[in-house]
């Protein structure tokens, strides 16, 4: 799955559905392209891991662009915690 450029409140809604589709699969979400990004969605991306943990099935974000990298840092969470979240 590749994420939008902007995560933002506009972009919420349509993201947790996007998500909300492929629950119960293995994903790997790209974040390469995003360029700007608010609370709001880094807060569903953050959900998302968590749902997937629950089901016990993979989640990887690869290609962490600078600007969430950046959201992450400001809400305290290692970019690097997104590597595989469940087996």
């Amino acid at each position: 799955m590749h994420l939008p450029a902007v995560l933002d409140l506009q972009s919420a809604a349509a993201l947790q559905q996007q998500f909300l589709a492929v629950r119960g699969q293995e994903l790997r979400v790209d974040a390469g392209n995003v360029e700007r990004v608010g609370g709001l969605g880094l807060q569903i991306l953050l959900a998302a891991q968590a749902a997937w943990q629950a089901d016990n099935q993979k989640f990887s974000v690869e290609k962490i662009s600078r600007e969430v990298a950046a959201g992450l840092k400001l809400l305290g969470v290692p970019a690097g915690s997104f590597s595989d979240g469940g087996g």
